[in-house]
């Protein structure tokens, strides 16, 4: 059986970046960030796994965490 390929995506992505995900057939996994608005490393370890098919890391700071 073909598993749903997975996808990686940081919290602080746009919200058009995991809909597009979607929409091309992925199943989106949200990384959250931490206190600091970083990405949580220890939760994206955590995550990866053999269905794993790509990793979508952005840093953008428009939520205003500085």
């Amino acid at each position: 059986m073909i598993k749903k390929p997975k996808i990686l995506i940081t919290d602080s992505a746009h919200g058009t970046n995991p809909a597009s995900a979607v929409m091309a057939g992925f199943d989106v996994i949200s990384i959250p960030s931490d206190q600091n608005g970083n990405t949580d490393l220890e939760a994206l370890k955590a995550a990866i796994n053999d269905d794993l098919a790509g990793l979508m890391i952005t840093q953008p700071k428009h939520t205003w965490i500085i």
